[in-house]
């Protein structure tokens, strides 16, 4: 089976943006650890912090440019943010998307031929 090479180079380019996301959410998620003595280390926690971090930063690396020579650190910066970085995130696209969509979604009125005044075939 042969895959395409574009195909090759985009899964690549999601492994390396999702790998310093992840990377940075780990760093992320152990600084918290450490910055509060009483916390306890957790698996589950670790796991989640590093697939949130993965999908932060496929996210972020397919907005940002390849060229743009302070792309990693950006990447960088968005995987550490982990959970609280996932929630914003979220919030913004629960404010955002449904005008977006619907904008998207809704013809605007008047823009046609026939629509509007001066439709042909309107009563004398």
């Amino acid at each position: 089976m042969n895959l395409p090479v574009d195909l090759l180079e985009k899964l690549q380019e999601y492994a390396y943006s999702g790998t310093l996301g992840a990377f940075a959410a780990l760093v992320g998620y152990l600084y918290q650890v450490a910055r509060h003595p009483g916390s306890r280390v957790s698996v589950f926690l670790i796991l989640t912090t590093i697939v949130i971090g993965f999908y932060l930063g496929v996210v972020f690396g397919s907005f940002i440019p390849k060229t743009w020579e302070n792309r990693d650190a950006v990447l960088l910066l968005v995987g550490a943010t982990g959970l609280k970085g996932f929630e914003i995130i979220i919030g913004w696209a629960k404010s955002v998307l449904p005008n977006l969509l619907k904008a998207i979604v809704t013809p605007s009125s008047g823009s046609g031929p026939g629509q509007g005044p001066g439709k042909e075939g309107e009563g004398s």
